[in-house]
């Protein structure tokens, strides 16, 4: 086996120790956003919004709020979570 960086000795280090092939590189590599069709988001967007003196985190079209939270910087960070996860775009 030839290592070519410190990251790539972690992971064989990692396959060998849970026994997982060496060649399955493709498993443990960052995850990438969904693709998108034409250039355009698939998801929903995600909006950030006031409610009451919390935050709320919905999905476009959706009639209710997925979570709410006490500060505007959570909502913010929940909602790119799901923005990223569904090739989507935050707006605030």
């Amino acid at each position: 086996m030839v290592v070519l960086s410190r990251p790539r000795l972690t992971i064989a280090l990692l396959c060998v120790i849970h026994q997982h092939p060496v060649d399955d590189m493709a498993a443990m590599r960052p995850h990438q956003p969904p693709e998108r069709k034409n250039d355009q988001m698939t998801g929903k967007n995600q909006y950030v919004v006031p409610h009451g003196s919390h935050w709320g985190v919905g999905g476009e079209g959706n009639s209710r709020l997925t979570r709410v939270f006490d500060t505007q910087q959570e909502a913010i960070e929940r909602a790119k979570r799901i923005a990223q996860h569904e090739g989507a775009e935050l707006r605030i």
